[in-house]
């Protein structure tokens, strides 16, 4: 330093100097740390990439669990409905056999009647239908 407070020009030089090469070197950094942080990216994309492929993967797996879950409680439901319509049709077809029955033996009673009041012979229902 001189007498005045200042700088001497040799050791303004070398602060000049120093100044340079830091902002050198800090440029230096700088574009270091870029080029690490766009390899960090490249070596992160695939492994990003893959998570993304899983990721729908799974989403597809429960879209197709929700399916599987909807058409069983459908089938389900259906399977009621034809045990219930299997039930009526049995019922319905018990009910015409028995209604039936009752038909041919009031027809065989009113044969017998009339065959009675024909021949006046209580005998005469004897033979079958």
């Amino acid at each position: 330093m001189d007498e005045s407070g200042g700088l001497s020009r040799a050791e303004f030089l070398v602060l000049q100097e120093q100044l340079i090469a830091l902002r050198n070197r800090n440029y230096e950094l700088q574009e270091s740390l870029q080029k690490k942080n766009q390899e960090i990216a490249t070596l992160m994309s695939p492994k990003s990439d893959a998570l993304q492929f899983a990721t729908k993967l799974m989403n597809r797996r429960d879209k197709e669990k929700e399916l599987v879950q909807k058409y069983e409680i459908q089938l389900d439901t259906l399977r009621m409905k034809l045990t219930t319509q299997e039930e009526e049709f049995r019922l319905q077809q018990e009910t015409l056999l028995s209604e039936l029955n009752k038909v041919r033996v009031h027809r065989r009673e009113v044969r017998c009647f009339a065959v009675g009041l024909l021949k006046d012979d209580d005998d005469a229902c004897d033979g079958g239908d």
